[in-house]
C-alpha cells in the first residue's frame, strides 16, 4: 500500500513541476502602469508618421492598449473581439483588404513574446511589458520575398 502512495505522490509532484516548467516559458503581462514606445514609418513615401513616442498604459495586451484613448494615436481595428486586425492606424490604411499592398507590418526587437516567437502575435494575443518598443512600417514589398 505504501508503494502505491509513493507512486501517486511522485506522479503528482512531477505533474506540478512539469506545469511550472511549461508555464515559465510563457511570459505573463506585467500588471499596473508601464510605458511602451511606438514608431510608425511610411516606407512608400519615406515619411515618419510617429517617431518612438512614449505611451503610458495599464493594458495587458497590445489590443487592450489600442482600446484605450491615447493622444497621438487614432486606430481602427476590425474582426472578432479576440482576433482583431489593424485596419487604419494614424491615417495609414493597413492594406488588409488589398492583396497588392502596401501593407502595414509591425515588429518589436525587445517584446519578450515577439522575440521568443520570432514574430509578433496578433494585437489581442500580444502581451505588453514595460519598455516595449513596437515599430509599425507601411511597405510595398516584403524583404524576405525579394
Amino acid at each position: 500500500m505504501s508503494k502505491k502512495i509513493i507512486i501517486i505522490l511522485s506522479a503528482i509532484v512531477l505533474t506540478v513541476l512539469a506545469y511550472l516548467a511549461i508555464n515559465s516559458f510563457y511570459p505573463k503581462p506585467i500588471e499596473g502602469q508601464k510605458t511602451i514606445y511606438i514608431s510608425i514609418y511610411d516606407e512608400t513615401t519615406n515619411t515618419i508618421v510617429l517617431e518612438k513616442e512614449a505611451f503610458k498604459t495599464t493594458a495587458k495586451t497590445l489590443g487592450e492598449f489600442f482600446d484605450e484613448k491615447h493622444d497621438g494615436i487614432t486606430i481602427s481595428l476590425v474582426g472578432s473581439p479576440l482576433n482583431r486586425a489593424i485596419e487604419v492606424f494614424n491615417g495609414i490604411d493597413s492594406g488588409l483588404n488589398n492583396p497588392e499592398g502596401p501593407w502595414l507590418l509591425y515588429s518589436s526587437d525587445n517584446n519578450q513574446s515577439c522575440v521568443s516567437n520570432g514574430f509578433c502575435l496578433g494585437v489581442d494575443s500580444l502581451p505588453i511589458y514595460d519598455g516595449d518598443y513596437f515599430s509599425f512600417k507601411l511597405v510595398s514589398t516584403f524583404d524576405f520575398l525579394e
